[in-house]
């Protein structure tokens, strides 16, 4: 094995696709295995940009990696199970050492937190139970076992096995791992296996104390022009931030040559999306959307709650209202209206009856499609074929009608929605059906929705974007590998950068130490935060001519906030200057930064860089 080190910046990722290429003009099959699919769909485009024809598996991210070296025997839990289980398993168990936190999704989130941290570091829960523990760290031990149990019991595997199986498969390959912050225990050992039959390369930040052999990269640390952007709020600083890209476009920049990396994606991606649009800038967002929000969650999600609960009719509106067909439609607002003037009343009969109205159109044939599921409460069947016949109404029933011509990007974004939301949730329901042993039996709707409903609203879903000349919106993690021509990196507050770790729940740092002592390598909090310092020192030199900071000086709510501690003593900071939207005679209504664009008001605030 030979490790490449290097300062970030300094041509590390250049060298492994100099030698991915040397290796494919050969004749050989090569690998480049990055942490992320989205820096594989990167890495791809930055090949094909060169020349470069290769198979789509010769750049896959280091799960599917696994995966595939693991075989189809080993297949690894979906994590919507795994949340369910970790939630069954503390409920059923009733530790004292939880008390009524057991039944929280925050307590479940903590024991699933600390499963992977334990993963990582190679450790089973076999080996964790032999240690002499706190009760609290006993109690966790407990439920792992059990989570760990019911996994194997439906066909499953943890994430721990699945690299074990890997590391026992060991195939001879020419691999180059780039683009990772750290590897973890599990991955070293994964790494040392593939080097004892192969040919494996992977690149390091400068430092460190490995005793393998080291190559050191000779360039010279990138250092962008950097720019130090103060605003008076989050709105503010997106309307400057997307001032800056039209002036860089306009300059020649084009827009898949920028991107902006987000720490903070629950208050940023909203806002960034509305701004964008609003601009007339287009933008990819890297991030997922919540399912639980989705029409098709809310729209047969809605309609199995109101068959449990007796067609409540104010319930049923609201899921009636998100019926893709229907929901916009005049014949449901008279629907609606009538509904309306009935309540509090409830029943599915009562429901067709008003359906029944004159005015309603077809409604009527529409609304019995919808409560056919009425005396679904009263069946006993098997989780799979509960699976399967919730699948079938989900796609019998959310029909989103002929596609029409897209008048723009949001109409196209609009339609593929519909159809990802949908899978996502057909894939949730589907996954949580091996929850049940087949021992168990025949259960209930009521059993069955309990569970399948928890893993809905964890779920999530990603549109497809394939356009080429887009800004690029991603989480700072991500854009720390990224080429671009410039960087805007949002929300340097001293809140996320760098953000602070707080120690395990279960097992603080003077149990993981005494952990360390007996050979089980957990990663301590100091160690969490040494990766913020190199996340920063990735950012700062991704972009090739500007790097562009910014940050709120007052939050949401009017308090004050700090910059971050790593723009300190940096360039002069700059001001956000205000935006004013062009009129219409500004130029054509679709074009990028035209019509919809801004541009500073006369004397406002410069840049000092």
């Amino acid at each position: 094995m030979r490790i490449v080190r290097g300062a970030p910046g300094t041509g590390k990722t250049a060298l492994v696709f100099r030698e991915f290429k040397a290796a494919l003009a050969r004749g050989r099959e090569p690998r480049i295995v990055v942490p992320t699919a989205t820096l594989v769909r990167h890495f791809q485009h930055e090949l094909a940009r060169d020349g470069v024809i290769c198979r789509p598996r010769s750049v896959m991210s280091l799960a599917r990696f696994v995966a595939e070296l693991a075989g189809e025997d080993c297949k690894l839990a979906p994590p919507a199970l795994t949340r369910s289980l970790v939630r069954a398993s503390l409920q059923l168990l009733d530790l004292p050492a939880f008390a009524e936190a057991a039944k929280t999704d925050g307590m479940a989130a903590v024991v699933e937190e600390t499963i992977t941290l334990f993963e990582n570091a190679g450790c089973s829960p076999e080996r964790l139970a032999a240690r002499a523990l706190a009760p609290r760290a006993k109690a966790f031990a407990r439920v792992w076992a059990a989570v760990d149990k019911d996994l194997r019991a439906a066909g499953y595997c943890s994430r721990l096995v699945q690299f074990r199986t890997a590391i026992a498969r060991p195939l001879p390959m020419d691999l180059w791992f780039d683009g990772f912050l750290h590897f973890s225990q599990l991955e070293v050992e994964l790494l040392e296996a593939l080097g004892d039959v192969g040919r494996v390369v992977l690149t390091a930040s400068a430092g460190g104390d490995e005793t393998l052999f080291d190559e050191r990269t000779e360039g010279v640390p990138r250092r962008p022009r950097m720019v130090e952007v103060a605003a008076d709020s989050v709105e503010r600083e997106a309307d400057d931030i997307a001032r800056r890209i039209l002036e860089l476009q306009a300059a020649g920049t084009p827009f898949r040559e920028i991107g902006v990396a987000v720490r903070d994606a629950a208050v940023y991606e909203p806002l960034l999306q509305g701004v964008f649009e609003r601009f007339g800038i287009p933008a990819r967002f890297y991030f997922s959307r919540r399912l639980t929000g989705h029409p098709a969650a809310t729209f047969v999600g809605g309609l199995l709650d109101c068959a449990l609960k007796g067609w409540e009719h104010r319930e049923a509106l609201r899921a009636l209202r998100a019926d893709p067909r229907f929901g916009l439609s005049a014949a449901f607002d008279r629907f609606e209206f009538e509904v309306q003037q009935r309540l509090p009343d409830r029943g599915a009969n009562e429901l067709l009856k008003i359906a029944a109205l004159e005015g309603m159109g077809d409604y009527k044939k529409r609304l019995a499609d919808c409560t056919a599921i009425q005396h679904w409460p009263e069946e006993s069947l098997r989780p799979a074929d509960w699976s399967r016949r919730v699948t079938q109404l989900a796609e019998k029933l959310f029909l989103p009608g002929r596609i029409q011509p897209a008048a723009s990007f949001a109409d196209v974004d609009n339609a593929r929605s519909q159809t990802a939301g949908l899978r996502a949730f057909i894939e949730a329901v589907t996954e949580v059906a091996g929850l049940w042993p087949a021992e168990r039996g025949l259960i209930t709707l009521a059993e069955f929705w309990a569970v399948a409903r928890a893993a809905v609203r964890e779920g999530s879903y990603r549109v497809p974007d394939d356009r080429r000349d887009v800004v690029h919106v991603l989480s700072s993690y991500e854009a720390r590998q990224w080429d671009v021509s410039a960087l805007f990196v949002c929300g340097m507050t001293n809140r996320d950068y760098p953000k602070r770790s707080s120690q395990n729940l279960l097992f603080p740092d003077t149990e993981i130490d005494a952990l360390r002592r007996v050979g089980i390598p957990l990663r301590r909090t100091s160690e969490l935060e040494e990766d913020e310092d190199k996340l920063w020192a990735e950012l700062r030199c991704r972009a090739r001519s500007l790097l562009i900071a910014t940050w709120p000086r007052h939050d949401a709510g009017g308090r004050t906030v700090e910059a971050s501690r790593y723009l300190a003593g940096r360039d002069e900071p700059g001001t956000a200057a205000i935006c004013i939207l062009r009129g219409p005679d500004a130029g054509p209504a679709d074009a990028p930064g035209s019509a919809r664009g801004a541009t500073p008001a006369e004397g406002d605030g410069a840049d000092h860089a």
